[in-house]
């Protein structure tokens, strides 16, 4: 594997790590904001995740990408919803 290449996954990892932080973050806040609205929220995302992951020539590595971003975009609003939850508690 040449280092461009090896940049590139690295840089691609990155941005996809941002990209579930922040909508694992928006997520959070119209779950917490507008609890009826779930269903609408979790249909965006997965077309969000999933119209770039189209591209992608390689079936396996679409639903590699797929899933590990609604794994991270649920892991991060979960994590924000405790956090907001831990907050108004105390």
């Amino acid at each position: 594997m040449s280092i461009g290449r090896a940049l590139t996954n690295i840089g691609l990892g990155i941005a996809g790590f941002l990209f579930s932080m922040v909508m694992g973050a928006i997520t959070a806040f119209l779950i917490i904001a507008y609890p009826w609205s779930f269903r609408l929220i979790s249909i965006l995302i997965i077309l969000v995740i999933a119209l770039p992951a189209s591209k992608i020539k390689r079936l396996w590595l679409r639903i590699l990408i797929i899933i590990g971003a609604l794994i991270g975009t649920i892991g991060a609003s979960v994590l924000i919803y405790l956090f907001v939850l831990l907050i108004a508690i105390t």
